[in-house]
């Protein structure tokens, strides 16, 4: 989707290459996470949106790449919580086969040494060349390979063992430079596969594929709660956002729970922090999401984020786009961001909003 073409450029622009990223060789020998100790309190479960929610307060914001995309730049960011690409180099292009990432020291620095939560991207559903498990992994062995998308995205069988310890290695190491947590990209691909929207690619086997819609969304979000699990052993507070998928809930059908196991959706939203929505407010035809997304989510104690496009922008004239966007995102109690376009290479001022949930 969005965010993948802008990492793109992260480990394809020449320039960059001469940025110090983690020495060869040193992400493999980082020392293994240390696991927060979780506090007994009838609350500690919840740390993680208390923490997501003092951080919006000040306002997020979301860059890749660019020309100050260093610890120093995003440390004079003034936005209260900063979605973030860990990697500087991609394996593709470095020596050794292996990302270049930023160092445990520039998390620090990028972090306020912690009292600025910082979360990490990753891609659920795509697979990225550039990434050291695609580099180090030889094709024939590469059980993860799903269908290419209609709009060519490399597509991973996301619901397959081999990919889901893929993404366990890689929130461990994201989790080792000193993230803050995730931002889950992609959730909305399970759509892609059961709408059909897909090319086959060679040697793929759809054989244990879900079987429907519903399948899938259960699927991606069972996918979700293992990867924020997995990220909370280790970080007890780790914030998890995902990109996209409002009508996630409602494609799983209904969701049977008793009282000592909640049903699928009930779990997929305990486990994640909030959900991300993109291009909420740039029209007036997007009420049946903002619906969903009060109902399913805010409604059930999971914060709402959006960002919008200035470039996707239709409506009235006399009111910036900027503040269209904020009164109608502080009207339905979303955590807004506004950005020039989709380049992602830039930080925008961020939207304060002190009365969120």
């Amino acid at each position: 989707m969005r965010w993948r073409q802008a990492l793109r450029c992260i480990v394809r622009t020449p320039a960059l290459l001469l940025i110090a990223g983690l020495p060869p060789g040193l992400a493999g020998a980082l020392p293994p996470a240390q696991a927060a100790p979780c506090a007994e309190a009838p609350r500690a479960a919840e740390a993680h949106r208390d923490r997501l929610s003092a951080a919006l307060r000040d306002g997020f914001g979301v860059q890749y790449w660019g020309s100050a995309y260093d610890a120093e730049g995003l440390a004079a960011a003034p936005h209260g919580l900063l979605i973030v690409e860990a990697t500087r180099v991609g394996a593709d292009r470095s020596a050794d086969g292996r990302e270049q990432l930023f160092t445990p020291a520039e998390i620090a620095r990028i972090s306020h040494e912690g009292r600025r939560p910082v979360i990490a991207y990753l891609n659920l559903a795509e697979i990225e060349s550039y990434r050291h498990y695609h580099a180090r992994t030889p094709r024939e062995e590469q059980r993860w390979q799903g269908p290419t998308s209609a709009s060519g995205e490399r597509l991973a069988a996301y619901w397959r063992p081999e990919w889901h310890e893929v993404l366990r290695e890689r929130v461990d190491e994201l989790m080792r430079l000193g993230f803050d947590g995730l931002f889950l990209d992609d959730v909305l691909h399970y759509y892609t596969h059961a709408a059909g929207e897909t090319q086959p690619t060679p040697g793929y086997d759809a054989s244990d594929a879900p079987g429907d819609a519903p399948a899938h969304a259960r699927a991606m979000m069972a996918l979700v709660v293992d990867l924020a699990e997995h990220a909370r052993r280790q970080r007890c507070d780790a914030i998890v956002v995902v990109n996209n998928g409002a009508f996630i809930g409602r494609d799983a059908g209904p969701d049977p729970a008793t009282a000592e196991s909640p049903g699928p959706f009930a779990r997929y939203r305990s486990a994640i922090s909030a959900i991300l929505a993109e291009s909420v407010f740039d029209t007036n035809n997007r009420q049946p999401t903002i619906d969903a997304l009060r109902e399913d989510f805010l409604d059930r104690g999971v914060q709402v984020m959006s960002i919008d496009f200035k470039t996707h922008f239709v409506g009235p004239g006399g009111e910036s786009y900027r503040e269209l966007v904020r009164r109608r995102a502080a009207k339905a109690g979303f955590a807004a961001y506004v950005a020039d376009d989709e380049a992602f290479n830039r930080l925008y001022e961020p939207i304060r909003a002190p009365a969120i949930r």
